[in-house]
This record gives structure tokens, sequence and C-alpha cells, in this order.
């Protein structure tokens, strides 16, 4: 079977979003999110990749720092600027596989809310190259994601402890590999959180 194209792959985000068929939306920052900012471990300019509806990146700009939402589905995209009036925050259509010839400058913190666990395979290490290009040394990927043990059937491809070692190995410090709760609509799932610090250019 075919891998899907990316105009595939573009289309049923936007129908997703056109549809509110969206069950990791839950209206509110997800609470490890919020506590991984709390505890000063995001800071400086902020890129949320994969950003949806833009409800991480408005907590953030609501706290005071500079945010870049990015998102490759446009009908997401026009949710979030429709919900946000803050000057802090700006939200652009994008691909989080393109970010090295994008021009959105560079960033302290990458925020990732659910993005690395739509991807497979290769895609992930291709993903954080991507990453690494708009980060300097020190700078940081805060990283939640469906978890070993959630559930496989709902979309999402989870990441064990391992698979995060190995996809942030080169280049980078895995400082935080924790389970913790990623939220949805329906329940909370086992989740897991990784913050990777860049120590070295690739």
């Amino acid at each position: 079977m075919s891998e899907p194209s990316s105009d595939d792959r573009v289309t049923w985000w936007n129908e997703a979003y056109d549809e509110g068929n969206v069950p990791w939306d839950v209206g509110r920052p997800q609470a490890e999110l919020v506590a991984v900012e709390q505890t000063n471990r995001i800071d400086g300019r902020i890129l949320d990749v994969g950003c949806g509806t833009g409800v991480e990146a408005r907590y953030l700009a609501d706290a005071g720092y500079e945010v870049v939402g990015l998102d490759f589905s446009e009908s997401a995209i026009e949710v979030a600027r429709k919900r946000t009036d803050s000057e802090a925050v700006s939200f652009v259509v994008g691909d989080a596989l393109e970010l090295s010839t994008s021009d959105l400058g560079s960033f302290d913190t990458v925020l990732d809310c659910g993005m690395l666990h739509t991807l497979e395979g290769q895609d992930r290490a291709a993903y954080v190259g991507e990453l690494a290009s708009v980060l300097g040394d020190g700078g940081r990927a805060v990283c939640l994601e469906f978890g070993a043990d959630a559930p496989e059937d709902w979309g999402p491809t989870p990441l064990s402890a391992g698979e995060m070692q190995r996809i942030f190995d080169d280049g980078w410090t895995l400082d935080v590999i924790e389970p913790v709760p990623f939220e949805t609509q329906q329940r909370p799932v086992p989740g897991i959180l990784g913050i990777a610090e860049r120590t070295s250019e690739r």
C-alpha cells in the first residue's frame, strides 16, 4: 500500500477541523505543558509546531512569551486566528518537515503537543532534524505525545521511551523523559513527556 500524499494528509486534517472531529483539542492547554512552563523549562521565543487551534500558543502568549504557531492545516490556523486577540502570538500555515527552508527565524523553545506522534519511521528523525534547524545550542524541544500504553487504534502512533531516546540521540541531551497523562475529550490516555536540549550542531 502506498503512503498517502502530502495533499491527502492536508485534506484529512482540514476536514477534521472543519467537522470538529478533533478529540485532542480539549479547549484548554494540556496540564502537563502548563506544569512545564510553570517550572521555567520553557523560555524565550517559542514555536508551537502542529499548533492546531492554538490553545497552548495562546496560553504561552498570555504568560508573556512571543509565540509563533505553525500548522499545515489552513482550517486549524483559521480557527486559531479567530480565537486570538494577542499581538504576542502569530499563526502561520506551514509544514513541520520544512522548517529549515522557512523564514520563521530562530527560536529558544519548540513546543510539540501531539505532533511527533502523528509521524512514523524516517519522518520522525527528519522532523527532529527540522526542529534542530530552528534551535540554537541550549534551545529546548518540549514534546508531549501518546505513550507506549496509549490506544493504538485512535490515530496517533504511540512513542516508547526507547523511541524518544533514539530520535533525540544525535546532537541532543534528553533531560526529561517520563510517563504523563495526555488529555483528550474522551479521557486521559497514557502519554510521554520528553524535554530535549540542543547540545551541538549537526
